[in-house]
């Protein structure tokens, strides 16, 4: 899996690369400029001789800059170098740069700049501006020439339609909580169309709207395989198709529909039987051998006639249709059936139902996802979650999660994966952040951030399509929870890209994304 760094663990691994591994600062420079001139390859192609601005600090990142800006003279490109500040103040290994770089062109065309004007009134025009100005290392909002060389960026971007390109982050970007659009300190962040992350992505990358400013991320190798050192805390790792891959159970030529997984569903009420039909649908396209949907007697047939792959079980129901504590008893027999559990899509939040629940997940020693109206119904009853020995996931968005927490959205929203590892290693279950990009959080911290996925995927239903899958995977691999909820995040993000293909991400809803199964396991290699 691509790990992916907090500012900490970046500032730890590049100091175990030249303290452990052996590898000089000024190799890693060379590492990281190649690594940018890489990802910048197929621009270069597309323009031919460019011309490229560079735009330096006078740490680190700029000596990753000037690197760059040599290889790139040494293709032929047209380069200007431009320095925040007087040469005397770069950094030890910033300085081996520049002197290299002043051997190789004029000394007198790398620019020192006080003022944003200063740089635009040099550059006449300009393919490619690459960012390098500020670092991991850096924190807080920018001032002084740093300020004034985002602002040149932005300005040089906009009247010249030029391409930006950032080395590591983009300047102003908080490496460890991204960035939202609507703050006013984001007039401060470079928005760059590419990043170029040196050894391993940032964690902000994946919060807020943070995608706004690093555009498409790569990353460049820096010398040595990325790790986390042993008293690192708050591991996080990307999905790939592999890792995606790994987590779905093949099953022999002889298997019957009981060797697939049986799943229980207790969704669905009067108004609400789509949630129902819908995680159930999902769960069959996801694989799983037998899935039967409990839900009031009233509103059974509606079920049963959507779908013939369904079982059906009535239930004691409130009079909105709505399944009542007597249900309890109803449901012990197929409890013991089950392999795996969902419930609360489509369930509303009253005292009967409220009841159910709740002991539904006290009592039933079964792998369970609750979502939707059971997480309502788990608000202030948390520590029920604690004594469960089944494993246990929680598949809440954000105000569902804020609920959890009993903290305002708008404060859950801005730290997401805090929260969610909050209540995960709190309470020792697997949470799933919903929103983009979703993020699996296991009971030790360790986050999984989705690589698939679409904005048309907002929309009514998607949630219980998810539901739906990671249940069936559960009930098909109960002994990996894990792996059976990240790769339930993967594909059905990858799906609802097959969707999106189709129908565009105005035109998808969440049926579509189950009709799209199907090619998101064969794009994965599965028959």
């Amino acid at each position: 899996m691509q790990l992916v760094y907090t500012a900490a663990q970046s500032r730890d691994y590049d100091k175990y690369l030249i303290e452990e591994i052996g590898i000089p600062s000024p190799v890693l420079m060379e590492n990281a400029a190649r690594g940018a001139l890489n990802a910048m390859g197929d621009w270069l192609a597309a323009l031919g001789e460019s011309e490229i601005v560079i735009i330096c600090g006078t740490g680190n990142n700029g000596g990753d800059g000037m690197a760059l800006a040599r290889l790139l003279v040494e293709q032929s490109h047209n380069v200007t170098v431009f320095l925040a500040g007087d040469a005397s103040k770069l950094s030890v290994d910033a300085k081996v740069q520049y002197d290299i770089l002043s051997k190789l062109i004029d000394p007198d065309e790398i620019y020192t700049f006080e003022k944003a004007e200063d740089i635009i009134e040099i550059v006449d025009g300009v393919d490619v501006i690459v960012d390098a100005l500020l670092g991991t290392g850096s924190n807080g909002i920018p001032r002084g020439m740093i300020a004034e060389g985002i602002k040149a960026i932005h300005m040089l971007k906009e009247a010249l339609d030029a391409r930006v390109i950032a080395l590591d982050i983009p300047s102003g970007f908080d490496a460890d909580h991204g960035a939202f659009e609507a703050d006013e300190s984001s007039q401060f962040i470079v928005r760059a169309d590419r990043t170029v992350a040196m050894g391993a992505p940032k964690i902000g990358f994946y919060q807020a709207d943070s995608k706004v400013f690093t555009g498409d991320v790569f990353v460049a190798p820096l010398g040595a395989e990325t790790s986390f050192s042993d008293d690192s805390t708050g591991h996080a790792y990307l999905m790939s198709a592999r890792d995606a891959t790994n987590g779905i159970r093949t099953f022999r030529y002889t298997s019957s529909k009981m060797d697939r997984g049986r799943m229980l569903s207790i969704c669905g009420s009067k108004g609400m039987t789509g949630a129902a039909i819908m995680s159930a649908s999902a769960a069959l396209r996801t694989g799983c051998g037998l899935v039967t949907v409990a839900i009031s007697e009233s509103e059974r047939h509606i079920v049963a006639q959507a779908m013939p792959e369904l079982m059906t079980q009535g239930l004691n129901a409130e009079t909105n249709g709505s399944p009542d504590l007597p249900a309890w008893d109803e449901l012990q027999g197929e409890f013991k059936r089950a392999d795996a559990v969902l419930i609360g899509c489509g369930l509303p939040v009253i005292l009967g139902t409220t009841g159910l629940i709740l002991r539904i997940i006290s009592q039933v020693e079964k792998p369970m996802v609750i979502d939707a109206g059971a997480l309502s119904a788990l608000q202030g009853h948390l520590d029920i979650i604690k004594n469960r020995k089944a494993p246990t996931i929680l598949t809440p968005h954000i105000g569902e999660l804020a609920r959890l927490v009993d903290r305002p959205w708008q404060e859950v929203d801005r730290e997401r994966l805090a929260f969610g590892r909050h209540v995960a290693m709190t309470y020792g279950c697997i949470v799933v952040v919903k929103g983009e990009p979703v993020q699996t959080i296991g009971s030790d911290g360790a986050a999984y951030i989705n690589t698939t996925g679409n904005v048309g995927l907002a929309t009514g239903g998607t949630g219980d399509v998810l539901a739906g899958m990671i249940v069936s995977l559960l009930a098909q691999t109960p002994d990996a929870p894990l792996e059976a909820v990240r790769t339930g995040a993967y594909l059905h993000g990858l799906a609802g890209d097959f969707a999106a293909a189709e129908k565009t991400t105005h035109g998808m809803t969440a049926t579509d994304v189950i009709t799209h199964l199907p090619n998101a396991f064969k794009s994965l290699g599965f028959k």
